[in-house]
């Protein structure tokens, strides 16, 4: 299916979904609809931590995004949430009071756009062994 982003929806200066148009006509597309296509919530059941992410965290991250149709799913079985994002704005602390419980950047260094998307795959896999080594850690914690 071929389709092109026309539009965004904005409420109160916050980006709800985006518009898009393709043979089948005009569709908006909200985080619920992600959810609800993925059967999210099935696989909540017997899971220990949600992570998700999306190409850049910042405060709006908290209203609409996927991340935070996944976080308020993962709120509702107690379950944490970290956010994995390819750029983390300096306003994205916001996000910790809407749910979502941790952050982690898939860049650990300065990078181009163009190397961060053509290894895109590889920092993924290590922000995400960053973070459960972190969860690791915590645990070793707890036990002490």
């Amino acid at each position: 299916l071929h389709c092109t982003a026309t539009n965004v929806i904005i409420e109160n200066n916050v980006i709800k979904g985006v518009i898009i148009e393709s043979k089948s006509g005009r569709q908006a597309i909200l985080s619920d609809i992600v959810i609800d296509a993925t059967n999210l919530e099935r696989h909540m059941k017997n899971t220990n931590l949600v992570i998700t992410g999306e190409g850049r965290v910042d405060s709006q991250t908290a209203y609409g995004k996927t991340p935070s149709g996944v976080a308020k799913s993962a709120r509702k079985h107690g379950i944490p949430t970290l956010v994995i994002g390819g750029g983390i704005t300096d306003d994205a602390k916001d996000i910790f009071s809407h749910g979502i419980d941790a952050l982690e950047s898939a860049c650990a260094r300065d990078m181009s756009l163009e190397d961060a998307i053509k290894h895109s795959r590889e920092h993924q896999a290590n922000a995400a062994e960053r973070a459960i080594r972190l969860v690791l850690v915590g645990k070793k914690i707890t036990k002490k």
